[in-house]
């Protein structure tokens, strides 16, 4: 009897292990905002997404949510980030000197600057926002971050800095950079750490999970291409590309990334690249083009090009495991039980 459980054992875990880990499709849904331009850059957990629009020549920025858009700052705004609270982080419009600014319930503020220009690209769920400030008009770009009403320059590896994301433990990434190089870099416990390339002389970290992860860009030895990168636990990872060149925005805590490679929305999960453009109904007539963050559900925004149209157009893409995925399950529990039946009515 034992041989025979063992056998019915390693004939299920034979089944399960033959089974794809994650086996999607997606469905696509069209961010609807009328303008030639639509470009959302980040969705939270709640699936509430924020971006940016042109319309008359000029940028707005605007938020998404349950199927509605609504333009959140006057001409010349433009929205990067948003946290698991709804707030959006950005650059304002006259309202805030065209400056970093945080939308929150329909009100905005003023996030102020080092003294020169400023622009908020991410914020954590404490409400801390990070971009850049110059210090004075004119200067170079410092790394900021902005918390408890408190600007801080974050300093640089190099002659300047800007940080583009911040997880929930306070940890920024961005880069360091000066005409010619750039270096990867972390902002962790007050310290500034250069997190390494693939062997050419710039890289880019984009975004930052809550595990540490980190992923971004780095030019490969040559300095020929760039590739999508991750940064694991002092490891550096070439993701690789579909052909060409390729850059990672976003990551979510289950270590899906996101991104671009040879002009198409990719994806990167379990040690492997997806077109986005395979995983959707071709008959929708989308063309993806970049992929620029992830949320816990999967569900990832970017922007793309539409069949008879010039104009580009956001799009959020939702997860659905594919039937094919169930009907292994189901066939494998089915062989499985008709064994132990089988086995059974012999004994």
């Amino acid at each position: 009897m034992k041989n025979k459980t063992f056998i019915r054992g390693m004939l299920a875990a034979a089944l399960f292990a033959a089974m794809p880990a994650f086996a999607f499709q997606y469905t696509v849904t069209l961010v609807d905002i009328p303008a030639t331009t639509v470009q959302p850059y980040a969705i939270n957990d709640l699936g509430q997404v924020t971006g940016s629009i042109t319309a008359a020549g000029f940028a707005r920025a605007f938020s998404w949510e349950n199927g509605t858009g609504t333009l959140i700052d006057g001409n010349s705004s433009s929205a990067y980030g948003i946290n698991n609270s709804g707030q959006a982080v950005g650059r304002g419009s006259a309202t805030s000197s065209f400056n970093a600014a945080l939308w929150d319930a329909g009100s905005t503020t003023a996030l102020g600057t080092l003294g020169g220009i400023s622009i908020a690209y991410g914020v954590n769920d404490q409400r801390q926002v990070v971009g850049y400030s110059q210090a004075v008009p004119g200067a170079g770009a410092r790394a900021t971050l902005w918390g408890n009403g408190t600007l801080t320059n974050l300093g640089s590896l190099s002659q300047n800095s800007q940080a583009f994301a911040i997880n929930n433990n306070g940890d920024i990434v961005g880069y360091s950079y000066q005409v010619g190089s750039s270096i990867p870099t972390l902002w962790s416990n007050g310290s500034i750490t250069n997190l390494g390339t693939l062997g050419g002389n710039s890289g880019q970290a984009r975004d930052i999970n809550d595990h540490g992860q980190i992923v971004g860009s780095s030019a490969i030895i040559g300095n020929q291409q760039t590739h999508a990168t991750l940064w694991d636990n002092g490891n550096i990872i070439d993701l690789g590309t579909l052909s060409g060149s390729s850059e990672a925005f976003g990551i979510n805590n289950l270590g899906q990334i996101v991104g671009t490679s040879n002009g198409f929305a990719t994806l990167w999960q379990d040690g492997e690249i997806f077109n986005l453009n395979d995983l959707i109904d071709p008959a929708l007539g989308w063309t993806l083009r970049e992929a620029r963050d992830i949320n816990a559900s999967g569900q990832i925004v970017g922007w793309g090009a539409l069949a008879g149209s010039g104009n580009t157009f956001g799009f959020i893409l939702t997860p659905v495991p594919e039937p094919s995925a169930y009907a292994m399950l189901a066939l494998g529990l089915g062989l499985v039980g008709w064994s132990v039946r089988r086995q059974q009515k012999r004994a």
